[in-house]
């Protein structure tokens, strides 16, 4: 791919004009602009199974860090740490000698064991509302795919194609950009999303924050995890993040 310009009005924080007090600010705002591009452009190509294999990861918008520490040479005083998450600066210390346990973990060769995946599907089932009906069990024989585990095939009588699940063949909805999926939806607590989440969003904002995970209501597959204000729109329940070359 080509190197391309991104261009942004003036007056915004991407493109502050004097005397707007934005400091450093534009550092986020670029990143996270640079970010939603790159989304786009990686489900773009991640339609083909060929150029797929170019799609870029993006970041949470944000710096996500991990800092070791431990206690120095004397064995009394904590290490401490330096870092600044705007250009990646640090201050190294002495490593610390320390002992170690290892832990030995067996890996399922085909993924989790089944037994901690069908818990998982069954606690999704059990915490999810299902929006509307599906449409039974399409032929993917021929189907397109959309993205891991999405694919648009030919419906029943081939009277125009179809969204399913690539996993079991549940027919999800139609593929109009506008069309809504039939998707099992579960929103709880921000830390639902996992260990990782240790903050308060009341801490920090007035509304609502919640955790929202997308499954399908056949097979529980989750498709689409987030923590998002309450309020939020989300473009999974339906193909307008893929409307470039879905439908129509």
């Amino acid at each position: 791919m080509r190197c391309f310009d991104l261009i942004t009005e003036e007056g915004t924080l991407n493109n502050a004009t004097f005397p707007a007090a934005v400091s450093r600010g534009p550092i986020g705002p670029a990143w996270l602009t640079g970010s939603l591009v790159a989304e786009c452009l990686s489900q773009m190509l991640d339609r083909s199974l060929e150029l797929g294999k170019n799609v870029q990861a993006t970041c949470c918008g944000t710096w996500d860090t991990a800092i070791i520490a431990g206690l120095d040479e004397r064995a009394t005083r904590t290490v401490p740490q330096h870092h600044h998450g705007a250009d990646g600066r640090r201050v190294r210390r002495p490593p610390v000698r320390r002992r170690h346990r290892h832990r030995r973990a067996v890996l399922h060769p085909d993924g989790p064991h089944p037994r901690r995946r069908d818990q998982q599907r069954a606690r999704r089932r059990e915490r999810s509302r299902i929006l509307r009906d599906t449409g039974g069990k399409a032929d993917l024989t021929s189907a397109r795919r959309l993205d891991d585990n999405l694919a648009e095939t030919v419906a029943r009588g081939r009277a125009g194609t179809v969204v399913a699940c690539r996993h079991c063949a549940e027919i999800l909805g139609g593929t109009a950009v506008d069309a809504e999926l039939a998707l099992a939806i579960h929103e709880g607590p921000s830390t639902g999303a996992g260990p990782q989440i240790i903050a308060n969003p009341a801490d920090y904002v007035d509304a609502p924050v919640v955790f929202r995970r997308y499954c399908c209501p056949s097979c529980w597959t989750a498709l689409y995890s987030a923590v998002v204000p309450a309020d939020h729109v989300d473009t999974m329940t339906t193909l307008g993040r893929l409307g470039a070359t879905t439908g129509g």
